[in-house]
């Protein structure tokens, strides 16, 4: 029975360590003198290493000059205060590369579990957005044309910065729903 009881033990050590090996999100976990005791493959290759040159390596010796970095008092207050922490957390790596990584940061009986899902196109295309918004308000500003939308269930109303100048109000007018919108009109 003792057997038997072990061998599943020894079963189910390898499928949680297959499955956390094999996720697309990256996994680690930090013992409580900043060692790697566990770094899944997903995790070393976003650090541009292999996991076997981070195993029972400290962050100062794999990343020195890591409690400078922005996200080190999140993770210092979830190894100290055993608070749970979510973070955005852009990377740059020695060889230059770099990515923007969701960190969900977890306390474990060893220490610390950071979760790491790259979000670096998700920020891509938000700088993108960005970047188009500023050129339309550039546009139409230079143009002297205004825009507005409508949200049809809410009937709440965006209104464009140049659109005051449109319809001759002062900037200081409050143009939030469409009746707001109707009472600007002449």
């Amino acid at each position: 029975e003792r057997s038997q009881t072990a061998a599943e033990l020894k079963e189910s050590e390898r499928r949680y360590r297959a499955l956390l090996s094999n996720m697309m999100e990256g996994c680690q976990i930090l013992d409580f003198d900043w060692r790697y005791v566990y770094v899944n493959d997903t995790a070393a290759r976003w650090m541009r290493r292999e996991p076997f040159e981070l195993l029972m390596r400290s962050m100062k010796e794999v990343f020195p000059g890591y409690a400078t970095m922005d996200f080190y008092p999140s993770l210092l207050e979830c190894m100290e205060e055993r608070r749970p922490q979510r973070i955005e957390q852009q990377f740059v790596f020695p060889d230059g590369s770099g990515g923007w990584y969701d960190l969900s940061i977890q306390p474990v009986p060893e220490g610390v579990f950071i979760l790491s899902i790259d979000i670096t196109e998700r920020k891509r295309a938000e700088e993108k957005l960005r970047e188009s918004e500023r050129d339309l308000a550039e546009a139409q500003r230079i143009t002297r044309i205004g825009s507005w939308s409508l949200e049809v269930e809410t009937r709440a109303v965006r209104w464009s910065d140049e659109l005051f100048d449109v319809f001759g109000l002062p900037a200081d007018v409050r143009v939030e729903r469409y009746e707001d919108f109707v009472r600007c009109i002449h």
